[in-house]
């Protein structure tokens, strides 16, 4: 009996130490579950994640960045050194205009594909790129019409900027969409500047005619037709311009006269010149203008419009200036701040982009040389490999994983202990019987208390 109360003794505190250890294991375990399913799904969603996110987006917009770039070298035939710097200076503008850097690019090689050097181009490329965000146009169609009119008047005559001002105000004073005149103003811009046509007098004429028709296209073929009528003067033109020149102080007018009176006088004075004659005369204008298109544009700038005509020709000579003070206004607009905000965006991600493309390229060249040695594998080699690159990909749902089975062990070893627990109570009690009896006990205890508290153990088990 004393050795059945020391054994009674020895297991009652045996199992008070047991249940404690076990209680100690089991919260360290559930600490443990829980500090690793922080840091798993932390590491995967605010690491991984956004990390790979971030840097593909950057490579690739730093890549179509440079090949936009490339292009200016590759078929304009700039030097490397010279797109370098033309490179910064974009990324500079871009958040300055408020235009993304590839849009820029892009525009600076059309300008640069059209014959204007690079200080030219970076020039006309600021003021495309604050026509656009002034809602002047688009760069694509506000860059033809600088780099068009440069090319046709000269730079020394007519610089990209000043070309682009002057657009400002024909969109201003005219009807029309600037989009539309940019397409095909550039056809007239080199017979005009052949005929001493400023751009002034074009403007103001295609302005004029566009405010009772709507349509540039209309307006720019009126506009071709009367320069032709000008540029080959037929013989039956000529009669006509004789007939009405005479009398007129200086005597009659040939063909010579007149184009050397349009050189002299514009394009809006020869037109007034012209219509006073004929009228003075009788002589019909069709005469002269016998191209319908000719005739159309004539008409639709003298008579009831010729009194806009003449006001829109002193603004056209006001325009210096026009693109930077739309600018101006339209920087200090809430929609502006917010596109520069993005542009600026861009820039940032090109930068780190340039940075990460050579990391890049080397984890690509190094996946391509171990590809081609994977492919020399046997089938349970390459098998293996896999599964390891699996698993290394896999890091952050693993650790959470792992959480859960600590979590799982945890409660394991909760169910051990209450079943401990109730497996020694009842060994204390079964200690007066004999050995077989103790076993029978023993088994039919542990499996009574175990169904009477199932409910209880079940979740743990």
């Amino acid at each position: 009996m004393s050795s059945n109360k020391t054994l009674s003794v020895f297991l009652k505190l045996n199992s008070k130490a047991f249940t404690s250890g076990l209680k100690k294991v089991e919260g360290k375990l559930n600490k443990l579950s829980r500090n690793l399913g922080k840091i798993g799904s932390s590491l995967s969603t605010n690491v991984s994640m956004p990390l790979l996110g971030l840097g593909a987006v950057a490579i690739k917009t730093a890549s179509e960045f440079e090949n936009s770039m490339t292009k200016i070298q590759t078929l304009v035939g700039l030097p490397a050194d010279a797109v370098e710097k033309l490179g910064d200076a974009v990324l500079d503008l871009a958040g300055k205009t408020a235009t993304g850097p590839k849009e820029l690019a892009d525009g600076l090689f059309f300008l640069t594909s059209a014959g204007l050097d690079a200080e030219s181009a970076m020039k006309a490329l600021e003021a495309t790129a604050k026509g656009s965000a002034s809602g002047l146009g688009d760069m694509e169609s506000l860059a033809l019409v600088a780099a068009a009119a440069q090319n046709a008047y000269g730079e020394e005559t007519l610089t990209a900027s000043e070309a682009l001002d002057k657009f400002g105000v024909m969109a201003q004073t005219g009807m029309f969409k600037s989009e539309e005149l940019a397409n095909v103003l550039g056809s007239q811009l080199g017979l005009a500047a052949n005929l001493g046509i400023s751009m002034d007098e074009l403007g103001a004429l295609i302005s004029t005619y566009t405010r009772t028709t709507g349509s540039a296209t209309d307006a720019t073929t009126g506009l071709s037709g009367i320069m032709m009528s000008f540029a080959k003067i037929t013989p039956k033109a000529e009669r006509a311009l004789a007939k009405a020149t005479e009398g007129m102080e200086g005597g009659v007018m040939s063909a010579e006269d007149l184009r050397s009176h349009l050189a002299e006088n514009g394009l809006q004075g020869t037109l007034l010149m012209l219509q006073e004659q004929f009228e003075k005369t009788g002589v019909p204008m069709s005469e002269f203008f016998a191209n319908s298109g000719a005739l159309k544009g004539v008409l639709g700038v003298l008579g009831n419009q010729t009194e806009g005509y003449v006001d829109i020709l002193d603004k056209m000579a006001e325009s210096q200036g026009f693109v930077n003070g739309a600018f101006e206004t339209t920087s200090e607009k809430s929609a502006f701040k917010f596109k520069q905000s993005l542009a600026s965006l861009q820039t940032a991600g090109i930068k780190l982009g340039n940075s990460l493309m050579p990391v890049a390229t080397g984890i690509a060249t190094a996946f391509t040389k171990m590809a081609n040695v994977f492919s020399n594998f046997s089938d349970e080699a390459r098998e293996k490999i896999v599964k390891v690159g699996l698993a290394l990909i896999a890091i952050g749902p693993t650790i959470i994983i792992v959480s859960k089975l600590v979590a799982g062990f945890g409660l394991l070893v909760k169910a051990i202990r209450i079943v401990r627990a109730t497996t020694i109570s009842f060994a204390v009690a079964a200690m007066a019987l004999n050995p077989v009896g103790i076993a029978i006990a023993a088994i039919v205890g542990i499996v009574g208390l175990l169904i009477h508290n199932f409910q209880k153990v079940k979740p743990f088990l």
